[in-house]
Order: C-alpha cells, then structure tokens, then sequence
C-alpha cells in the first residue's frame, strides 16, 4: 500500500514500511491515555505529517511575484 501511495505522490517518499508501524505503536500507546478529542487530535497531526510535502502558499506567492533576474537568483 504504501509505495502506490508514494508514487501517486500523496504521501512522503521517504517513509519506510518500518515508520508506519512505529507510529502505529506509538498513537496505539498515546490514545490509551487520551479522551476521544486527544485520540483524534493525534490521529490528525499524524495523517498531516504522512502527507507529501506540498509548498506553502506563501512560498508560491513570492515566487510568482519575483521579476527575471530574481527568479534566476532564488531559483523560482
């Protein structure tokens, strides 16, 4: 499941198998001590942190506003 995720490119490339399982243990682990509202907060900061890398809106605003010779000079 994971490498067809990763080369749709809707999750981060550089998760192993391996990563998934210790952050399945670990929200296990953490929601047995956490009311309903901590389990999902959890459970949302660690679907955020699976997910590609997209840039930030600012990112891609400053780029579109860079002129010629700027653009070269940042790489936009």
């Amino acid at each position: 499941m994971l490498e067809p995720a990763q080369a749709a490119g809707t999750v981060r490339a550089d998760l192993e198998p391996s990563d998934l399982l210790r952050l399945g243990h670990g929200i296990g682990g953490g929601a047995k001590h956490a009311d309903e509202a901590g389990t999902a907060r959890l459970l949302s900061v660690l679907f955020d942190g699976l997910r590609a890398p997209r840039p930030s809106r600012m990112a891609e605003q400053s780029a579109a506003t860079l002129d010629g010779p700027s653009r070269e000079k940042f790489g936009a």
